[in-house]
């Protein structure tokens, strides 16, 4: 029995288009397991091409794009750098939510704070979390993952 990849819309603002974190994006869609629909692709700029050339409206090329999200199982999206979310974006979003599919944001790693062991403590503390126990012969996930070279600290 042949699995069918899940094909995933991948909305992000078009000053993203052709750009070095978009192809990041999509590789790591399609690391996932994913088929990607990219908005970029030249089909679909190809068709904005000739629906601007009929004089139809944003609205109408929006609508163009709305018919795209909706043949696919999920949507993943990329927030501007500021964390907030194109209009764009935002309606394709929306459309997804709206037919109770899966949507995914990418995270942006190298824009998160990464708090130290004792901060981490502090902060569950601040929220009543209590440490639990655990065996002192149990390897840590990071120690784990610096014996494989997965990781550098």
């Amino acid at each position: 029995m042949v699995k069918l990849k899940m094909l995933v819309y991948y909305a992000h603002c078009m000053s993203d288009y052709d750009s070095s974190p978009e192809q990041k994006d999509i590789e790591t869609l399609i690391s996932l397991g994913f088929n990607v629909e990219n908005p970029n692709e030249h089909q679909h700029m190809a068709k904005v091409a000739r629906m601007k050339a009929q004089g139809l409206s944003s609205t109408h090329i929006m609508d163009y794009f709305i018919s795209v999200v909706e043949m696919c199982d999920a949507l993943a999206f990329r927030s501007l750098p500021d964390g907030t979310i194109s209009a764009g974006v935002a309606k394709e979003i929306s459309c997804m939510q709206s037919l109770n599919r899966p949507v995914i944001e990418l995270p942006d790693l190298d824009k998160r704070e990464v708090l130290s062991v004792s901060d981490t403590r502090t902060y569950l503390r601040s929220k009543g979390r209590k440490r639990s126990k655990r065996p002192n012969r149990s390897k840590r996930l990071i120690d784990i993952f610096a014996e494989e070279e997965r990781c550098r600290i």
